[in-house]
């Protein structure tokens, strides 16, 4: 394997030449090959536009600035890239598009060179079925924008060797960025365990438990994410994130927990793409307030607290107690109190049934989530308006306050639960490992923790009932439980605990 001090990029995107830039700044001689000399000459342009701006703003030296300038260099012709030790193909193609550019690459590349084809979710191998030396074929999957999206999936083909994956982790430390390792598996890590937040973010909005605006919202302040599934949707653009939640689903064997909703396609076929045509989730959803206010004219009653988890219920006791609320302290609760349970993974409808209590008048609160950010309420489809005014107006005088429609699980323990599952299946499938789903999930998707941690600190018993709850209601193979997640709940181990090490 010869040392790669040159490093051709192959791709007409500004994801080609974010590469060159953090190539060039990291040390390395860069040619840039795109599919006219115009578009490369553009593409050089504004790599180099993007390290002066980074010597404005006082981040890097100039003489560094101005030898990573001089290093780039353009390659009208891909043949111009034979003496590189390592390539890159960026071009964002399909399938077909892909391997075509390996076949053009292996034809003037030296048999040692390395070819890394930067995929997001594609496996590897597949891409490299007709390829004449699938051997120094591996993955590199940057994120954009490349120069702030510091992690690189790198992915090992089932016929990749070790020279050629350890080049590729080598290169991605050498350019400041993390490198994951990752197996060779649709969508890779990063991608499928994102598959969870659109998708049942998708499902959610399908049954109409809330409108797209106040679940990115209840999630955004009860699990600490950025961005919500619409406004990520919204972003992306269901043209690209839509054929990404396809392809996974299909390349998984049609796996359950992978699965779309209808609404995909249908706003796919209307044009509805997100910002980059004006119109997505948010603007043609119809909205509704996010947060709900005290109905001035609402009778306030005294309120019951179902005492069957206690840490819950101090949660509320505590929360509404700091708003003056006046409490029901009897063992049942009485004619004319408002009752409130604090479910895991169940709707308000069974589980105020389950207790034995009056549905139209009881409703439930998702205290699973700091309540001073922001409360989370429902009820029976039978609930009386007045008592629901009651709850929304006793909540409000202690902070922000939602209602949804009746749904197993909320929408934050629901997610979050889904979440974890998927990261638990990511672990059990050996796609990569535990601190590495971690990792890769906190860098690339900017979650506050990794989802395995994040499955700690809530609790996998907690994450386990309410899956458990929510399978009973919808018997959907969507919600069973990996069995990563089911043994280390029995065990009382850690999400992070990897069989070698137990």
């Amino acid at each position: 394997m010869k040392t790669c001090n040159l490093i051709g990029i192959m791709g007409d995107s500004t994801m080609a030449a974010g590469i060159a830039q953090v190539a060039a700044l990291a040390g390395f001689t860069v040619k840039l090959s795109g599919t006219t000399p115009e578009i490369t000459a553009k593409n050089l342009g504004f790599a180099r536009q993007m390290i002066q701006r980074q010597v404005e703003k006082g981040n890097i030296p100039s003489d560094k600035a101005h030898g990573a300038m001089e290093s780039m260099h353009p390659a009208g012709d891909i043949r111009q890239l034979r003496s590189c030790g390592l390539v890159i193909e960026s071009m964002l193609g399909d399938r077909a598009d892909t391997q075509s550019h390996l076949e053009q690459l292996e034809k003037i590349l030296d048999e040692e060179c390395v070819i890394a084809l930067n995929t997001s979710s594609l496996p590897v191998t597949i891409l490299a079925e007709r390829a004449l030396h699938p051997e120094r074929v591996v993955g590199m999957h940057f994120f954009d924008p490349v120069p702030l999206m510091r992690t690189v999936e790198v992915i090992r083909g089932l016929r990749t060797d070790d020279k050629a994956f350890e080049l590729a982790m080598a290169l991605v430390e050498q350019v400041g960025h993390t490198p994951i390792a990752v197996a060779d598996s649709p969508g890779f890590l990063v991608n499928l365990i994102g598959r969870a937040l659109l998708t049942e973010g998708l499902r959610l909005s399908q049954e109409h438990i809330a409108t797209p605006q106040a679940i990115d919202t209840i999630l955004r302040a009860s699990l600490g994410l950025r961005m919500g599934p619409f406004e990520l949707l919204d972003l992306i653009g269901l043209d690209i994130s839509g054929a990404t939640i396809e392809q996974i689903y299909a390349s998984f064997q049609y796996e359950p927990r992978l699965r779309p909703t209808p609404e995909l396609s249908l706003r796919k076929a209307a044009g509805l793409l997100g910002r980059k045509t004006g119109q997505g989730f948010y603007p043609c959803a119809t909205q509704g307030d996010a947060f709900h206010r005290p109905s001035p004219d609402a009778k306030l009653p005294a309120v019951w607290l179902d005492p069957s988890n206690d840490v819950l219920r101090d949660c509320v006791h505590r929360h509404l107690a700091s708003a003056s609320v006046l409490f029901d302290s009897g063992t049942r609760p009485l004619p004319s109190s408002l009752c409130i349970v604090m479910p895991l993974g169940e709707d308000a409808s069974t589980c105020t049934t389950r207790r034995g209590l009056d549905p139209r008048r009881s409703i439930a609160v998702d205290a699973c989530f700091p309540l001073e950010k922001h409360a989370t309420l429902m009820g029976a489809p039978v609930i009386s308006p007045a008592y629901r005014s009651a709850a929304i107006s006793l909540f409000s005088m202690a902070g922000p306050v939602s209602w949804i429609e009746d749904s197993p699980g909320f929408i934050a323990q629901r997610m979050l639960a889904v979440i974890v599952n998927m990261a638990c299946e990511a672990a059990q499938q050996s796609i990569a490992s535990p601190e590495d789903i971690d990792r890769a999930v906190r860098l690339a998707l900017g979650y506050p923790q990794g989802p395995l941690t994040m499955g700690d600190r809530f609790g996998a018993s907690r994450i386990t009932a309410i899956l458990s709850n929510i399978y009973e209601t919808y018997a959907d193979p969507r919600y069973r439980i990996s069995p990563w997640l089911r043994r280390r709940t029995q065990l009382n181990a850690s999400l992070l605990t990897s069989p070698h090490t137990t």
